[in-house]
This record gives structure tokens, C-alpha cells and sequence, in this order.
């Protein structure tokens, strides 16, 4: 297990075997229809340098309300030590509230690999450089 810190809320899991991390809004926000709205959490994360998070858009959130995360999911780096941002867009035709406290998305943890890129000729391989439907119907 490893240990990362937090400010703000702390993050929680729906389950014990949960993967991700659900992370609260930290004010009430209103996005309004075929517009962008940001959401910022209510918590700072700081883990060791060989770990990052992913962020992840909350299924119940975005299905109920025509919410799709603007870049589908973030990346955020081990050296960034503030509040996770949220960009939505709303589908819908309606304006969204998200309420301060209520769950806006989770973070999942995954290990980070340093790699040295080398200027090589690649290894010949059965796909090689085949595109989308070069391994079937897609």
C-alpha cells in the first residue's frame, strides 16, 4: 500500500475494492446547456514521484445529467500538488447543478515508468504499421 496525502476532503471509495478515488466539488456550479463548465475539487493530492493519477468522470454524474468531461480523462503528474479541475460540457438541453460536496469524478492511481527513448530501426512485427480493422472488423 502506499501512502499519498491530501488537503481539503478526503477521498473515498464506493466500496472496498474500489479502484478509484471519488473527490467532492469544493462550491456549487451551474453549467449551463452545449457549454463548458470547470469544477473544482474540494482536495489537494500529493503522492510519491513514482506514482500519478488519472482523473475520471463519475458514470452517474455525466449519464444522469449529459455531462461528458472535456478531455475524457486527465493525467495528473506527481509534481502538481493543487486542486483537481474538472471540465465538463453539457449535451443536455438543460442547465446542470453540481452541488458543493456532491461527488464530481474519481482519481486512480497507477505506477509511473520512467523510459529512455532511443533512435532505432523498429523490430519487425506481424501487424507492423496496420492501422484501425488491420486485426479484423472493427
Amino acid at each position: 500500500m502506499k501512502i499519498v496525502k491530501y488537503n481539503g476532503e478526503k477521498p473515498t471509495q464506493g466500496t472496498e475494492y474500489a479502484a478509484g478515488y471519488d473527490l467532492r466539488s469544493s462550491e456549487d456550479v451551474i453549467i449551463e446547456p452545449n457549454s463548458a463548465g470547470k469544477v473544482v475539487s474540494s482536495t489537494k493530492i500529493q503522492s510519491d514521484m513514482d506514482l500519478f493519477h488519472i482523473a475520471v468522470p463519475r458514470s452517474s454524474l455525466c449519464n444522469k445529467n449529459g455531462l461528458i468531461l472535456m478531455n475524457s480523462l486527465g493525467i495528473i503528474d506527481p509534481d502538481y500538488t493543487g486542486a483537481t479541475v474538472w471540465n465538463f460540457w453539457n449535451l443536455s438541453s438543460e442547465p446542470v447543478t453540481i452541488n458543493k460536496g456532491e461527488r464530481i469524478g474519481q482519481v486512480v492511481f497507477m505506477n509511473r515508468i520512467a523510459v529512455d527513448f532511443v533512435d532505432e530501426p523498429f523490430t519487425d512485427t506481424a501487424r507492423g504499421d496496420g492501422g484501425f480493422g488491420s486485426t479484423g472488423v472493427y
